[in-house]
């Protein structure tokens, strides 16, 4: 089985079932545009395709894969391993706003300290007096 790495990017969009991205890295070979995706009961992995002239039954497009792992074995593994990197991203990003909104509410909460101690006054006020001494 080749060796291989994953990454993932969360990828959230108002009525679409793709819920990331990932490209997978074999060496030298690299694969983009594999779509995860939230089926009816859970998440799938769909591997990057092209839409074809035919249509089936119900006269709905056909799509090709580009490529496909050929093994079971294989693709449990692939699609374990992206399946995987997703939720770890999923974590990373929460986690990565957590920090950030924290940051945030502490900025806010300086500026408004900041503004009722009066420490601004002072400066909105020298700025016409700047303004006039240019002239």
């Amino acid at each position: 089985m080749p060796e291989f790495s994953v990454r993932v990017t969360p990828y959230e969009r108002e009525g679409s079932t793709i819920k990331g991205l990932a490209s997978i890295n074999f060496g030298g070979l690299a694969v983009h545009n594999v779509s995860i995706h939230q089926g009816k009961e859970n998440l799938y992995v769909s591997m990057p395709s092209y839409k074809t002239s035919q249509t089936d039954d119900r006269g709905k497009a056909i799509y090709k894969d580009i490529c496909h792992p050929v093994t079971a074995k294989f693709r449990d593994k692939l699609y374990g391993a992206i399946l995987q990197e997703y939720e770890n991203a999923k974590e990373y990003a929460s986690t990565k706003d957590s920090v950030l909104s924290k940051l945030n509410e502490k900025k806010d909460t300086a500026k408004k300290n900041e503004e009722k101690s009066g420490k601004n006054k002072g400066k909105e006020h020298d700025q016409p007096k700047r303004d006039e001494a240019q002239r």
